[in-house]
């Protein structure tokens, strides 16, 4: 049976419609996708920020968040002290600056350099983040 001029026509159309269906799929797909990697840069840029606070809070260490490279981020709950550690490794683009009131001095060591004894919470928190190797912490 031959294809009448009407009826091609139609097929013609139904294969234009299916293709710009699969260009606007793709283009969702892409927006989609962007939005994901846009969302995820912006709760890091969040992290740098809250890590930043924290130190300046509580260890009176001023860094940029900018100047913050969020590594690990790392959560210990210890029931029986009734405390939550977060434990956060960053690596630092500059020096820090300390406030000279409640910190004097902030310095950075090498794994082979860390000072001993460390508290053992210190230890266990180094490895969890990656920071020193579990042979290393002990």
């Amino acid at each position: 049976m031959p294809f009448s001029l009407p009826k091609l026509d139609a097929v013609i159309r139904a294969v234009r419609l299916s293709h710009r269906r699969e260009i606007a799929a793709a283009r969702v797909a892409a927006l989609e996708e962007s939005n994901e990697l846009l969302q995820t840069q912006a709760i890091q840029l969040e992290r740098q920020g809250k890590a930043a606070r924290e130190m300046a809070e509580e260890l009176s260490i001023v860094v940029s968040p900018d100047d913050l490279a969020l590594q690990r981020r790392h959560t210990i709950v210890d029931p029986a002290a009734q405390q939550v550690t977060v434990v956060v490794a960053v690596t630092l683009r500059d020096r820090p600056v300390v406030d000279g009131a409640e910190v004097v001095e902030a310095r950075w060591f090498a794994e082979a350099d860390l000072p001993t004894p460390l508290v053992r919470g210190t230890y266990e928190s180094l490895e969890i983040t990656g920071v020193v190797q579990p042979s290393a912490a002990r």
